[in-house]
């Protein structure tokens, strides 16, 4: 299995386009592959519904998040740090930005095929990374102790980025984009349209896995 062949491969990762469309599809086709087949709502309702596809779908995405310095929580979909981020980030976000849409592409994926829980948290979990996360820090100053706003962001060079915009219409959360959703999912060749058309159920994974 290529899950299995390419974890922590990250240089064939990183240097190979084709294989991103195969184990990713989408209902979009793809302007750089385009023999990669694309994702037709019977063959999205199999992959919700199939657990054995089900499973090696998350084992791809865990394996892409590994290559973007991430880890996921199956049970809630939630999104951190691994602890080879910093490298990680860098390479593959801040200096190879055509990772960015390799993460639109995995998202599109995951709302077709069940697992738009999933898709929810990497959203979140992206621009929380961009714009900062504001946590209260104790600080001690004599005897007196105050809290201090620390906002840390990793990705604020990404604020520009337009696929920023595009991660954002995967989070139920963010209503900064709301005014423009319908331009914004245009320029995603009308998915929001395909979408609706597959049947929105949750993957069999999360049944079966009690989750």
């Amino acid at each position: 299995m290529i899950n299995e062949k390419r974890k922590g491969n990250y240089d064939k990762l990183e240097d190979h386009h084709s294989y991103i469309q195969w184990i990713f599809p989408n209902s979009t086709r793809s302007r750089f592959n385009p023999d990669a087949e694309i994702l037709s709502p019977k063959e999205a309702k199999i992959f919700m519904e199939d657990i054995e596809i089900a499973n090696r779908l998350v084992c791809a995405y865990e394996l892409m998040l590994d290559f973007y310095g991430m880890k996921l929580d199956r049970k809630t979909g939630k999104i951190s740090r691994s602890e080879n981020w910093n490298d990680r980030y860098i390479l593959t976000l801040i200096e190879a930005p055509h990772n960015h849409l390799r993460i639109t592409r995995i998202m599109h994926c995951l709302v077709e095929t069940g697992f738009s829980r999933y898709s929810e948290k990497l959203s979140e979990f992206l621009l929380a990374e961009i714009a900062g996360n504001d946590e209260y820090k104790s600080v001690k100053t004599g005897i007196k102790t105050k809290e201090t706003l620390n906002t840390y962001k990793p990705l604020d060079c990404l604020a520009k980025s337009p696929c920023r915009k595009f991660w954002a219409e995967f989070s139920t959360n963010q209503r900064e984009v709301a005014n423009s959703r319908t331009k914004l999912v245009a320029r995603l060749n009308d998915v929001k349209d395909t979408i609706k058309k597959v049947e929105q159920k949750e993957s069999i994974f999360f049944k079966v896995n009690g989750y």
